[in-house]
């Protein structure tokens, strides 16, 4: 297992400086802001070249102590050059360029993903065996759209999600103070997580008492708010709402889908369309929610009694599913979520190790449309006609079939 943790982070680590999204450059302008300005008003203020900040404060405060590690790297980078003749000037040069400071601002997604892979072979080791463990992680950290997403995208799914996973793996080990905060963790740094919501809670609570509620409160309501503090320094519970009412859960873009291949993009494409456009008399995002919410009820009923069984991990990545597939205003990386909780399960079933790949296939196909990268003429134009867009969608959504007519029949006879 040791070999492919360190294989798996030679090789991110070597595909880090090739390529750099959109969202990296925004990343390094939020990052230089927070480093220059400080973190008061960062809310409040336009940062140069950069959106408005639309992430909660914990993924600030993930790239400023990066940004503060990359100043300490960087003094040592100087030192060295100074004091070492055969020191390549040009290697401090280039760590000095915006290059050299988004591909420093890859490393904590990179770290993250290996140690999500750890995490899944603890998990499936600990429930079945070590090998089955392997074979999970194995599957996680070397499928392409896994790598493409962090070392090469630089995007941040990684890293909420590895508390998100901890936060789990903590209620399988009966740690639910911890598990609670590792959940909040994760929340703080994107709230993409509150799809997971509707059984990481009723998993929770049902081996919780009242005691535990409020000792568990007590701890984590003073931490939600000391990690908004450096961001205002007369915080109020108001402010707080309106930090997520306005700016952190409203999706800038408000279309029914961001270059996902999922309901919405077979129906409408991916031009902007609002998702307050009516069906049937009916906002689409409405229906979003009723579709999600339907979905999380069932799978809620069927893993009741089955906390550490590996419908757990079925039902956690078919929720994730349905959230890709049917609500508004998603966007393509979202798909990390159901990848990531199918990778253990593949662990115990060849059946869905099969599946994996070719989810992981479509994934990374969902990944590379519209961002072209590495750019391949052929591809694009091939992966541009109308047709093969709805081709793939219908082959994602019957993969989406497939596996929950699986769940019903093997998973959850209850």
């Amino acid at each position: 297992m040791r070999k492919i943790l360190i294989f798996s982070l030679v090789f991110r680590l070597i595909l880090a400086p090739w390529a750099f999204h959109g969202d990296s450059y925004e990343f390094l302008n939020w990052g230089k802001s927070l480093q220059e300005f400080g973190t008061e008003s960062f809310y409040l203020r336009d940062t140069p070249d950069a959106s408005h900040p639309n992430y909660p404060p914990g993924f600030y405060l993930v790239l400023l102590a990066n940004q503060n590690i990359y100043q300490v790297a960087k003094n040592l980078l100087w030192q060295l050059n100074v004091y070492v003749k055969i020191f390549p000037s040009n290697l401090f040069l280039w760590f000095e360029s915006d290059y050299g400071r988004i591909l420093f601002n890859k490393l904590p997604a990179i770290f993250a993903d290996v140690g999500l892979g750890y995490l899944i072979y603890l998990f499936v080791s600990d429930i079945k065996n070590q090998k089955a463990g392997t074979l999970a992680s194995s599957l996680f950290l070397l499928s392409p759209p896994i790598w493409y997403n962090s070392a090469v995208w630089g995007s941040t799914e990684s890293i909420f999600s590895f508390p998100l996973v901890a936060s789990f793996y903590a209620i399988y080990k009966k740690k639910l103070i911890i598990a609670a905060l590792l959940f909040a963790a994760a929340f703080l740094i994107k709230p993409t997580v509150l799809i997971t919501l509707p059984i990481f809670a009723p998993l929770w609570f049902k081996s919780a008492d009242l005691r535990l509620f409020i000792k568990t409160s007590l701890i984590a309501i003073p931490l939600f708010y000391l990690a908004h503090l450096p961001f205002n320094a007369n915080l109020t519970p108001v402010w707080i709402l309106n930090l997520y009412k306005n700016d952190v859960l409203r999706e800038v873009l408000g279309y029914f889908v961001a270059n996902a291949f999922n309901a919405w993009g077979l129906l409408f494409g991916f031009e902007p369309k609002p998702d307050s456009a009516l069906l049937l008399g009916i906002q689409g995002r409405v229906w979003g929610y009723f579709i999600y919410a339907s979905f999380a009820g069932y799978f809620l009923w069927k893993v009741r009694n089955k906390i550490s069984q590996p419908n757990l991990f079925f039902a956690m990545a078919l929720l994730s599913f349905v959230g890709f597939l049917f609500l508004t205003r998603i966007h393509e990386r979202y798909f990390y979520l159901t990848l990531l909780f199918l990778a253990p399960l593949a662990g115990f079933r060849r059946t869905i190790k099969n599946a994996f790949w070719l989810l992981s296939g479509i994934h990374l196909v969902n990944l590379y449309h519209y961002w072209w990268v590495p750019r391949i003429d052929f591809l694009v134009n091939f992966l541009s006609l109308r047709i093969v867009e709805q081709g793939l969608i219908l082959f994602n959504i019957g993969l989406f079939v497939w596996l929950f007519t699986l769940f019903r029949k093997e998973y959850a006879k209850t």
